[in-house]
């Protein structure tokens, strides 16, 4: 399973793809080669940051994934 390089509070860290897959995004903003996103952490907001080359890359992950599910079952 692929990682993914995002920067939580200044903090660089490698996730998984599980961690974009269920994530309730509030706002997503392209600044230069950045994308920042918000989403719901429970009772508050966070956000982080990930290249946008990166970022292509899990959506792509992700829709591959549903595709491979639907093909599952």
């Amino acid at each position: 399973m692929s990682r993914y390089i995002v920067s939580i509070g200044g903090e660089m860290t490698d996730v998984h793809l599980n961690f974009f897959k269920n994530l309730l995004i509030l706002k997503e903003e392209l600044i230069s080669d950045t994308y920042f996103i918000r989403f719901e952490n429970g009772d508050s907001d966070m956000t982080f940051s990930i290249h946008k080359n990166m970022y292509e890359k899990v959506k792509i992950d992700l829709r591959d994934q549903r595709i491979d599910s639907i093909f599952d079952n």
